[in-house]
This record gives C-alpha cells, sequence and structure tokens, in this order.
C-alpha cells in the first residue's frame, strides 16, 4: 500500500473515533496530494463540521471546486454554504448558481438560507419547489430543521408550531442518530415559545439517564455526546444548572480528551454558564474571551453577551448582541456541535435586537434602543409574538417612554 493509500485509510478509520486526529489525517493528505480532490473536499468537509473553521475550509474547497475534478459540483456547493457562513452572500450565490450549472441538484437548505440571512423571503418557495426530495433520514431531518429556522425568522410563529409537530411526528421513523437531532430540535422549539412555567415543565421531563450508545459504534457514541450537551446547553441556557451539571457529567471522555473538537467547545460553554451563576463570573468571562478565534462557537457570542450584562458591561454585552445580528450567515450553517443548533441560533440572531434594545435603554441610549425594536417588529410582527417576548417588547416600550419623559421628550 501507498503512502497515499494507507492516509486515505486511515483518515477514513479516524473519523468517528476522533475527528480531531481524522483532521490532521485529511490535512496531511491534502498536502501530500494537492490534486487528489477527494482528499481537498473531505478535508473541507470536516474542517466545516469538526472544527467550526469556515477560513481554512474555504481555502482546502477552492482547489477541489475546479473544472479538472469531475465532481466539483458537490465542491461548487460545499463553497456556497462556506462562504454563506462568513457572510460573504453574493459569493456564496455565485457558488450555488455554479453548482446548479454543472447539474449538481442539492436540497437547496443552503441556498434558501443565503437568501434568509439577508431576509430575502421571496425566493424560498421557488427554491424548495425545485430541490431534489428529501428522501434518507438526514435529508428529512435537514428539511425539517430548516423549515424550523425560516419560521423563527419570520415571526411566523403558528408555521413553527405547525411544523413542530410534523417534525416530531418523524421521530419514530428515524434511525437512532437522526431521531436524536429531531428530537432536540423539537426541545429547543418547545422552549423558545413556551412561558416561563411550561419551560419548567419540558425541562422537568427532560431524562437524565439517556439511552446508551450502541457499544462500539463511535458514531453513536458522538450522536449521544452532542445530545447529552445540547441538551445541558439549552438547560443551562433557560436557567436549570442542576439538570446541565448532570447532562454533562455523562459525557463520554473522548469529547474531555479533545478527540471531538466542537463538542469540547460546547463543553466548556455548558460549564461556563454553570460556573458564572456559582461566583465565577469573572473566570467564565476570560475564559470564554480566550477561546475566540473565528472558530468558537455561535451560542459563545450568546452566553458571552449575557454574562457581561450580568457584569454591568453594558456596552460590551450589546457589542455582543450586535455580532449575533449581524452573522446570520454563520447562525444557518453553523453544525460543528450539531445540526439542531440552527434553529436555536437563527432565534439568537433575532432576539438579538431585543438585548440590543435592553442594554442600549440601561445605558439611557433611547433612539438606539427605539430603532433596535423597530428593527425588531418588521421581522417579528407583535401581534402574533409568544406572550412572554410580546410582554417584553411593551416593557421596553414603557421604559423608552419614561426615559424619554424624564429626558423632556428628547
Amino acid at each position: 500500500m501507498g503512502e497515499k493509500d494507507r492516509l486515505l485509510a486511515q483518515a477514513w478509520l479516524t473519523v468517528f473515533s476522533s475527528p480531531r486526529d481524522a483532521l490532521e489525517k485529511w490535512k496531511a493528505l491534502a498536502t501530500l496530494e494537492p490534486d487528489l480532490f477527494q482528499a481537498q473536499g473531505a478535508y473541507a468537509y470536516y474542517l466545516w463540521i469538526h472544527a467550526n473553521d469556515f477560513r481554512a475550509a474555504i481555502e482546502a474547497d477552492k482547489r477541489n471546486a475546479v473544472p479538472q475534478n469531475p465532481n466539483a459540483g458537490t465542491g461548487h456547493y460545499l463553497l456556497g454554504t462556506l462562504f454563506l457562513g462568513m457572510e460573504r452572500y453574493q459569493d456564496a450565490q455565485r457558488e450555488f448558481a455554479e453548482a446548479k450549472r454543472i447539474g449538481t441538484v442539492f436540497q437547496n437548505e443552503y441556498v434558501a438560507a443565503s437568501f434568509a440571512a439577508q431576509r430575502d423571503y421571496a425566493r424560498i418557495a421557488e427554491l424548495k419547489s425545485s430541490a431534489r426530495p428529501s428522501v434518507t433520514p438526514g435529508q428529512k431531518v435537514s428539511a425539517h430543521l430548516t423549515n424550523l429556522a425560516l419560521a423563527l425568522d419570520q415571526g411566523k410563529w403558528k408555521d413553527h408550531a405547525l411544523e413542530m409537530r410534523a417534525a416530531e411526528k418523524t421521530i419514530g421513523e428515524l434511525d437512532p442518530i437522526n431521531a436524536r437531532v429531531m428530537d432536540n430540535a423539537v426541545l429547543a422549539s418547545k422552549l423558545l415559545v413556551a412561558t416561563s412555567e411550561q419551560r419548567a415543565q419540558l425541562l422537568a421531563s427532560v431524562p437524565t439517564v439517556a439511552l446508551d450508545a450502541a457499544a462500539g459504534v463511535d458514531d453513536d457514541v458522538a450522536s449521544l455526546d452532542a445530545s447529552l450537551l445540547f441538551r445541558a446547553w439549552l438547560a443551562t441556557r433557560f436557567g436549570d444548572d442542576v439538570l446541565a451539571a448532570r447532562l454533562s457529567s455523562r459525557v463520554s471522555e473522548r469529547v474531555r480528551a479533545g478527540d471531538y473538537p466542537a463538542l469540547g467547545k460546547l463543553l466548556d460553554l455548558v460549564n461556563a454558564s454553570i460556573g458564572a451563576r456559582n461566583g465565577h463570573l469573572d473566570e467564565s468571562i476570560r475564559n470564554l474571551r480566550a477561546g475566540f478565534d473565528g472558530n468558537e462557537l455561535y451560542a459563545s457570542h450568546a452566553l458571552l453577551m449575557r454574562l457581561l450584562a450580568d457584569k454591568g458591561d453594558l456596552r460590551a454585552a450589546r457589542e455582543q448582541a450586535r455580532w449575533l445580528a449581524s452573522h446570520r450567515g454563520r447562525a444557518y450553517t453553523e453544525v460543528a456541535a450539531g445540526e439542531m443548533f440552527i434553529p436555536l441560533n437563527v432565534h439568537s440572531s433575532n432576539l438579538a435586537k431585543l438585548r440590543e434594545a435592553e442594554y442600549s435603554i440601561r445605558l439611557r441610549e433611547s433612539a438606539d434602543a427605539r430603532k433596535s425594536l423597530a428593527e425588531l417588529r418588521r421581522f417579528w410582527p407583535e401581534d402574533s409574538m409568544p406572550a412572554e417576548l410580546a410582554a417584553e417588547l411593551r416593557r421596553l416600550d414603557g421604559q423608552i417612554e419614561s426615559e424619554s419623559k424624564a429626558s423632556g421628550g428628547h
């Protein structure tokens, strides 16, 4: 067996057991064989889904999406997705168009997202009608996740409820790995629109002892770890740190050892959130900031925003809110810690406008707050909002009005 074949075999063998090691092997192979399109494409793909490294993935995939590659269409579609994750919308749509010109047909979720991220929703129905049908379990899950995200993004709460029910019905038809993704996405969607009392009930129903993964099946172990950590993140995000700690304590040693880079980052987020509420706020903020290298998880910014606000650093918290609102391409494409994050992240990109307004009010900058709320109302109509969200919006309106009166209407 030659060096190329040996590296290729090793790279494939380690994809599920240690994505960290697999990335090193794909990198070595891509460097050794620059014209081996399979290596360039695989390296780009795994940089995206395991390392959350969009920049490096783009450079690798540029060597894959070339005319000499008979499968260049797939490379162009991936490149479009990666550009979308960097908010390079025109570049993304150019690559998607090239993939289509070559004849490569996908489900079009990311093509639709390239328009949705810019709040151009008019073409989405057309794109979905011309997409390849979702046949495999993974494709069906992706379609549901996209529909959930699009409904949340546009404030179409009734459509979101219908999609939740449709997604929930499919769980029993899926294999264990895809069923976990769908089940988690449905749980997140319910929590996002629930009242405080309903959230407490939903979190109380989350089992702290998950189903065991199939013995020796690496991708199933990774799936279970991702599920535990996603639920732990939901728990701490909505204030149940006891549940979060129980769930995260069951994560496999492979995550703690660094074999799964993105899941390791998610575990760090859960621990930082729990630590901040237990007297280690400054330490949690320092640790979060130390991990910001361009490959940090989208949720890292949501957590840092909250912690900075808790600390009273409102200007810095507002900057994080603005980051979340301006990185909508990333919200639609980040899958490194699990595809089920997409609807949650898209929702966060909108909710950030509410937080931006809140921090501006506390900074006595009512004009900025009023502008943020006006933007929020453009994509989340108030008359159909979940009750607690609408109540918070009205509360902020009242604070702006009070501040305006106190300052003589200026």
